[in-house]
């Protein structure tokens, strides 16, 4: 395997190979910091439709099950934009479609918190469609910053980026705690004020998305295998044992994540639990997820 720097097709011709090694260097820590701060802005939207929009969609439809109908669709497109804003990212690079998810995330936070003012389940649904969607294609920042390392170096990269969303989610719980208490205070509707956060973050981080300067994938490092059997197909890799043995195990954890998850703060409602409880459950969980990202 050979290991060598150049744009890939898109951005501008040799753009490594015009930069000096300590430029090249300072621009792919520049974009490190600002795509992980990009991640920790989106991930602070995430638990706003773990915890309000969930016990929303309960209260609203007046059926439990509401949750399992909100969460399913919600990861149903997570998995579909980060399939579709991939292919997306590889034409036109990863700027742009950063910029895109980071705008109709906030987009989907304004739907959902319309909705739940208005007591729409099913325009509550179709802002959770749009969430998850582009909620997706904002993950997609870990494989722009894998993009411009070695691969000794990927992983570390990649758990970078995850260790600073682990900060935007679990303190994002902590904030839709305080947002609630004051919203009561205040004589607001408290399943209505935390969705600010959506848009805020969410624009916070577009405005990170714009200021990559250059695109990561121009400052790619293009990874030559010494094998003529070329890229694999999914259609090949599912016929490699360890790779369905690898895709179930994920499967199967995104399931249970999934299930506890989703009824938690439903649950915990319908005990009169505090704001600030459910905030720590849920802060709690994520940290579970996120929190050992770098050191694996």
């Amino acid at each position: 395997m050979t290991v060598s720097a150049g744009g890939r097709g898109g951005g501008p011709a040799g753009t490594n190979e015009t930069l000096s090694v300590d430029e090249r260097r300072r621009l792919v820590s520049r974009n490190t910091v600002l795509l992980a701060t990009a991640q920790g802005l989106a991930t602070m939207t995430f638990p706003v439709l773990l915890i309000v929009g969930s016990v929303a969609a309960v209260d609203i439809s007046g059926r439990d099950s509401a949750v399992g109908v909100i969460n399913g669709s919600y990861f149903i497109a997570a998995a579909a934009g980060a399939v579709l804003f991939g292919r997306w990212m590889d034409r036109i690079g990863r700027r742009p479609e950063l910029a895109a998810s980071y705008l109709l995330l906030a987009t989907a936070g304004g739907v959902c918190a319309f909705a739940v003012a208005q007591g729409w389940f099913l325009l509550l649904l179709a802002g959770t469609v749009l969430f998850g969607f582009a909620f997706g294609g904002s993950n997609l920042a870990r494989g722009a910053v894998a993009d411009m390392y070695e691969p000794s170096q990927r992983g570390r990269a990649v758990g970078i980026v995850l260790a600073v969303g682990t900060i935007g989610a679990v303190g994002s719980p902590f904030l839709i705690a305080f947002l609630r208490g004051w919203a009561g205070r205040e004589a607001i509707d408290a399943d209505v004020l935390p969705w600010i956060v959506v848009p805020i973050t969410a624009i916070a981080a577009f405005a990170c998305a714009l200021s990559l300067r250059p695109d990561p994938r121009d400052l790619a490092v293009r990874v030559e295998v010494a094998s003529d059997t070329g890229a694999r197909t999914p259609r090949q890799l599912l016929r490699i044992g360890q790779f369905r043995t690898a895709v179930i195990a994920a499967a199967v954890g995104q399931m249970a994540m999934v299930a506890v998850m989703g009824v938690t703060p439903v649950a915990l409602h319908h005990h009169d639990t505090s704001s600030t409880v459910v905030s720590t459950v849920i802060s709690l969980h994520i940290a579970g997820m996120w929190v050992f990202s770098p050191v694996i």
